[in-house]
């Protein structure tokens, strides 16, 4: 299982399992609302052949995008070439901001911790 840490608090996350292993994920932000799981892959499919998988955000009760969300590429130099190319580029509403996802510095399993002498 992943376990996550963020803000002071430590959980398994499940949701990680979807994702490939050694994939090149992409943090996409300031996404409006009206943007899907669909619309996002549409973005990303046709300049970028290795993309593995996308995913819109969503609040857990409510449903609704919390205007952020990841791509997945299988290869590395794509994955360079689409955060160049496509920040900033219009999807739904408003133009979105692109950069490399942190979530595997993220996960507490695989910290190292440095101890004071």
């Amino acid at each position: 299982p992943h376990v996550r840490s963020a803000a002071g608090k430590t959980w398994i996350d499940s949701s990680l399992d979807d994702w490939p292993q050694n994939d090149f994920r992409i943090f996409v932000g300031n996404m409006g609302n009206d943007v899907t799981d669909q619309q996002l892959y549409d973005h990303f499919v046709s300049k970028y052949p290795s993309l593995l998988r996308t995913k819109v955000v969503r609040d857990a009760k409510t449903s609704e995008s919390k205007g952020y969300g990841f791509v997945s590429l299988g290869d590395a130099l794509e994955c360079a070439k689409a955060i160049r190319e496509m920040d900033q580029t219009w999807l739904g509403s408003r133009p979105i901001r692109l950069k490399r996802s942190n979530w595997k510095d993220r996960e507490a399993s695989k910290r190292i911790y440095k101890t004071r002498r």
